[in-house]
């Protein structure tokens, strides 16, 4: 077996939650291969990537677990409680709220209080909050939700 290939199934291997044939593709064409703040590139899904730039612009994130739901809440809630820091040197508190209406419920007063607040949710999930998403947007508060 050659260097080249050997390091693709190395790096194939260290894949987190990336799955199918576009990770093994960005596998292979990523391994051995540096970044451009050089550190080693590595595939990863979408709500991967979408948790990494969240998480590092959030204070607070309100969540609830509902089915089905998207692994960013829960990649999101064990960051927290490995005490990883955002962006601003903080760890991010993430709140688990009793259902999406509660969740979307503090996340519009924390964002009325200057709190950079997120949720995490799924279609389900976001039909429930669209009451409290008319209010955010009639307040002019700066949301996101993944």
């Amino acid at each position: 077996m050659n260097h080249s290939r050997s390091a693709a199934m190395a790096s194939r291997s260290a894949i987190r939650p990336a799955q199918g044939a576009v990770a093994a593709t960005a596998s292979r064409h990523f391994a051995g291969k540096t970044s451009p703040s050089g550190g080693q590139w590595q595939a990863v899904d979408g709500c991967t990537s979408t948790c990494h730039v969240s998480y590092a612009m959030t204070d607070t994130s309100f969540i609830f677990p509902i089915t089905p739901s998207s692994p960013a809440a829960e990649l999101a809630e064990q960051w927290s409680e490995l005490g990883v820091k955002n962006a601003f040197g903080d760890v991010v508190k993430i709140t688990q709220m009793q259902s999406e209406a509660g969740a979307a419920g503090a996340l519009h007063g924390a964002l009325a209080a200057g709190s950079l607040a997120t949720t995490y949710t799924a279609s389900q999930g976001l039909l429930l909050m669209i009451p409290n998403m008319y209010k955010i947007a009639g307040e002019l508060l700066p949301c996101v939700m993944h």
